[in-house]
């Protein structure tokens, strides 16, 4: 075998998640299944929840029932491991509501900062409307429906992020002051400041060479903040990312 393939194959099966080396974050779940079962029968996931054990790793690749989701949608790349936590050769693009996707976008660019990875068991589903649009290349295309870290602290799944939001609303329902009167509702997150959050996301992105991604979160704050100064930046750089926005004749 030529050495180089062999290096490339060792580097392909080699998880690099040193932090997380005991057994039980990669001892597989009773509900999990794993990515080669949904090749091989796609269609009997199509319209229903699975959950599968990996990494993720933004992307910034549309295609087949995505390929005009980027404006809606936070791409990702999904890599399975094993239970001896060894990269699996198949992969597949994973794709989140772009209104969700702030806080789990925000968790992998901080761990590829640091140059690591973040062991996950994600939710999703394969919708049938994109389904649709490539049978054959369907199990590649998922819907991420919900997600959970490995803590490695406690040594333990943290909660599903779903669950954890739900908690949190919980909380602050349920709250009371000392007197019996509900206590006054916590301020909003400043717009600004969520801009600021996304700028900052999309640069880092932009930095990775992830164009595509980076234009996605320009494009929110432009979309979702535009009295803010952040929107005025993100602009700037839509034009100057994408050749589309340059041709266009400017408004007023």
């Amino acid at each position: 075998m030529d050495k180089r393939y062999a290096a490339i194959l060792c580097a392909l099966a080699v998880l690099a998640l040193a932090a997380d080396d005991n057994k039980k974050a990669f001892t597989p779940l009773a509900d999990e299944t794993v990515l080669i079962k949904v090749k091989a029968s796609a269609r009997s996931y199509v319209g229903r929840p699975f959950i599968m054990r990996g990494v993720l790793d933004i992307s910034d690749y549309y295609n087949y029932g995505y390929e005009n989701a980027g404006s809606t949608h936070a791409a990702y790349k999904f890599t399975p491991v094993d239970k001896d936590g060894r990269r699996e050769i198949e992969r597949a693009n994973v794709y989140l509501q772009r209104i969700y996707s702030g806080p789990l976008s925000e968790k992998l660019v901080e761990a590829s900062q640091k140059k690591s990875k973040r062991l996950m068991r994600i939710k999703c589903t394969i919708l049938p409307e994109r389904f649709a649009s490539s049978e054959e290349f369907g199990w590649q295309f998922l819907e991420l429906v919900d997600w959970q870290l490995y803590d490695k602290e406690k040594d333990d799944w943290a909660p599903w992020a779903s669950e954890q939001f739900k908690a949190v609303m919980s909380e602050g329902r349920s709250k009371r002051t000392k007197n019996g009167t509900p206590p006054q509702p916590a301020k909003a997150v400043e717009p600004s400041a969520r801009a600021a959050s996304l700028l900052k996301m999309a640069q880092n992105l932009e930095k990775s060479k992830k164009t595509t991604a980076a234009l996605g979160y320009y494009r929110q704050i432009a979309k979702d903040f535009p009295e803010t100064p952040q929107a005025k930046e993100a602009l700037e750089q839509i034009k100057k990312l994408d050749p589309k926005e340059k041709s266009k004749p400017a408004s007023g």
